[in-house]
């Protein structure tokens, strides 16, 4: 998967499915280390994703988080 940075720039992304509903995208940054988020979308109406950040691939520390309810109109 091709995507672009709030800068321009280019990013290749690794996108893979985890499990029914979910997946995971990920990108190695400028410093080397790795960021990846992993999207939940098994809950009728509800959007849950959240990120990581590993600076070897071990060990990831997680920096954003949310869960969007879908609103009836």
């Amino acid at each position: 998967m091709l995507s672009f940075s709030s800068a321009g720039d280019k990013m290749e992304n690794e996108l893979k499915l985890i499990g029914d509903k979910k997946l995971e995208w990920s990108f190695k940054d400028k410093n080397g280390g790795a960021i990846r988020f992993r999207e939940d979308f098994s809950e009728d109406g509800v959007w849950l994703e959240q990120g990581d950040y590993s600076f070897g691939g071990i060990k990831w520390f997680p920096f954003f988080q949310m869960k969007l309810k879908k609103q009836k109109e």
